[in-house]
């Protein structure tokens, strides 16, 4: 049998043993491959030298593949990275004061301190008892922390 029968055979097995070379923990599985190739080679009257020297090449051959594709990848996307933070350096913007925080010295109106409590009491998220007064879910906490004492649960 010739060298372009051996790649005849070899073709069908080429993509499952290229997708288990990729993934380190799969090799058992690329093991079995090569072994299912090597059987159906052995059938078609192929030596086992000749079987043997043509699976080394063609497996070194893909591990090259799959790590030039690698490096190829890493690179581009290592690059990619750089250039989102060279982007993101130059539009950063500097957080200003904290507006949650200097609101919660702002008191409620009974109305609202009242009716967070009264949906609390039924058994309401917070969430959404915050999008129903109209206030930050943290000013929620806030209120229940203060009139109930203790802390948020």
């Amino acid at each position: 049998m010739n060298h372009k029968e051996m790649h005849d055979i070899y073709a069908p097995w080429e993509y499952l043993l290229r997708e288990k070379l990729e993934d380190a923990d799969r090799l058992e599985d690329a093991d079995r491959i090569v072994s299912r190739f090597d059987s159906e080679a052995a059938m078609f009257g192929i030596p086992a030298a000749q079987r043997k020297q043509f699976i080394a090449n063609k497996v070194m051959q893909l591990i090259d593949e799959i790590a030039e594709e690698r490096e190829s990848h890493s690179t581009r996307k290592g690059r990619q990275k750089g250039e989102q933070y060279k982007m993101y350096v130059k539009t950063k913007v500097e957080p200003g004061p904290d507006l949650i925080l200097q609101s919660l010295d702002v008191p409620l109106s009974k109305a609202q301190s009242d009716k967070i409590m009264e949906l609390y009491e039924y058994g309401w998220l917070r969430s959404d008892i915050a999008r129903e007064v109209g206030v930050p879910k943290t000013r929620v906490n806030h209120e229940l922390v203060k009139r109930k004492g203790g802390g948020a649960a």
